[in-house]
């Protein structure tokens, strides 16, 4: 940012808002970024009342945070009354009216990938010209209350390498972690039912040529001072050059002399020896790999994957040989999860060993624009305000329901200690330190077994007893392993890792 100018934009939380306020920067417009761990109402205050230039709020939308993004614009419209408001993001993107109708009060909203949008909105705000007809903007007034789902318009979509690598600061960086996120690509070549991803991009996998990714990477090591990089993509490979793109990717780091450790997210069909290997040599130290469940109706029938659970059980296998940390992304519950559904699952993971997740209670979580939510609306399911746009559903398997509130009872009563011990074994960093990482990972996978035996327990009982009554078996069967696994763990991970 020029500093010798007045701010003309503040945007506020995402890691994807540094992006924006570079390329904003980049084309002459002043911008400033609050991150969302320091998104609070003394900030905003602070930054809105010491900004007098100011012509334009930006604030990007997620479900995990949407709550306190509302209160934040309130906040904001009460502080600089006068100040438009801009949205962006997928929320904004797939529920317009949604947003509306649940008290969020905003000037311009922005759909789909925003950057050309932006610009021209703010150029169009500085210059005193009128915003109407900018491709990917509408205005609050014209967005329908009648429809929660209404789509809004979208821009042009950029070329990625002409992204400027984004400024950042030492509090992108809380807890003194020196741990970098980067957008490498955009999209995903998958077409899973439940994904908003290619509904979001709408033009498949797009990938910044490796050497403009190495390049923004090196600047990070140099400059900056980051020692880890955790890229946000949804899909670090494309489709079917992704051996390709990733001995390219080995390469450009080699010719600019970086290897800095790294996590990714990858497909199963991404795992292989061509494109797995490159990545490690150039820091691949982590990956998140959307298995989603290991009973093939499920995936084949309702989630719409383009792997087989053989196909996930080899790619854990090879990840396991190549010692590459693995989280296994699962949606064991959706509408139609059956008893034997969960028995296969159970199955499955009680032998899991290397790969690592954090619940087996997730639920499929079914945002507008998907494929799995308009099945949902086609068979008069509501779309919920209060929950970032997730269709509401029911088990059409009484077993099922029965098994799911057990499991989410027995989690509960555990305090969170398996998302703690995946979050320590898991990060392209050692959190826990070189001399305890062996020990942490024997507690996570001691802490799973108990998790997936939990699981199993819960599918015999299923037909002949009440979810609370699993869940109190559970806690008679389990809960001394469980304790003695708590304790051990508050003796390994540093405090601010620990379950409270």
């Amino acid at each position: 940012m020029n500093a010798s100018r007045d701010t003309q934009v503040l945007l506020i939380s995402a890691m994807g808002i540094r992006y924006l306020a570079a390329w904003l920067d980049a084309h002459g417009v002043v911008s400033e970024v609050i991150p969302a761990h320091l998104n609070s109402g003394d900030e905003i205050s602070r930054r809105l009342t010491s900004r007098p230039g100011l012509a334009l709020v930006g604030f990007s939308l997620h479900t995990s945070s949407l709550q306190t993004s509302l209160e934040s614009m309130a906040f904001a419209r009460a502080v600089r009354h006068d100040t438009p408001i801009a949205v962006g993001g997928y929320l904004p993107t797939f529920g317009a009216a949604a947003l509306r109708r649940c008290g969020a009060r905003f000037d311009f909203l922005l759909g789909g990938e925003s950057e050309s949008s932006l610009l021209d909105l703010v150029h169009s705000l500085l210059g005193g010209g009128d915003p109407e007809g900018i491709p990917g903007v509408t205005r609050f007034a014209d967005i329908p209350e009648e429809r929660l789902g209404v789509e809004a318009g979208r821009g042009r979509q950029i070329a990625l390498d002409d992204l400027v690598t984004p400024l950042r600061t030492r509090s992108d960086m809380p807890d003194g972690i020196r741990e970098v996120m980067v957008s490498a690509s955009r999209g995903c070549y998958g077409h899973c039912s439940f994904c908003s991803v290619p509904a979001f991009g709408r033009h498949g996998w797009r990938g910044r040529s490796p050497d403009h990714v190495a390049d923004e990477v090196a600047l990070l090591a140099r400059d900056f001072g980051a020692e880890f990089i955790d890229y946000v993509d949804d899909s670090l490979l494309g489709p079917t050059d992704g051996a390709d793109r990733a001995v390219q990717l080995r390469d450009a780091m080699a010719a600019h002399r970086v290897r800095l450790p790294f996590r990714a997210s990858l497909r199963v069909n991404d795992i292989d020896l061509d494109r797995i290997r490159p990545l490690k040599e150039c820091g691949l130290a982590a990956v998140q790999l959307g298995v989603e469940s290991f009973s093939n109706r499920q995936l084949q029938d309702v989630y719409r994957k383009d792997h087989r659970p053989l196909d996930a059980l080899r790619a854990l296998r090879l990840l396991e040989e190549e010692r590459i940390h693995v989280q296994i992304g699962l949606i064991l519950f959706e509408p139609s999860t059956a008893l034997a559904d969960l028995e296969e699952n159970a199955r499955v993971l009680a032998n899991e060993r290397w790969g690592v997740a954090k619940s087996n209670a997730c639920m499929l979580f079914c945002a507008e624009g998907t494929q799995a939510a308009a099945n949902l609306v086609a068979r008069g399911a509501s779309l919920g305000l209060d929950s970032g746009l997730n269709h509401a559903w029911d088990f059409t398997s009484r077993e099922a329901a029965v098994v799911h509130r057990a499991l989410l009872a027995h989690e509960e009563a555990n305090g969170g200690l398996g998302e703690q011990l995946v979050d320590a074994v898991t990060p392209p960093h050692d959190p826990v330190g070189p001399r305890d990482v062996r020990n942490t990972r024997l507690l996570q996978n001691a802490y799973q077994r108990l998790s997936f035996r939990a699981l199993a327990i819960a599918c015999r009982a299923a037909g002949q007893a009440t979810s609370d009554d699993i869940a109190a078996s559970l806690e008679r069967q389990l809960g001394a392993e469980y304790r003695a696994i708590r304790t051990e763990a508050e003796a390994t991970l540093p405090p601010a890792m620990q379950a409270s």
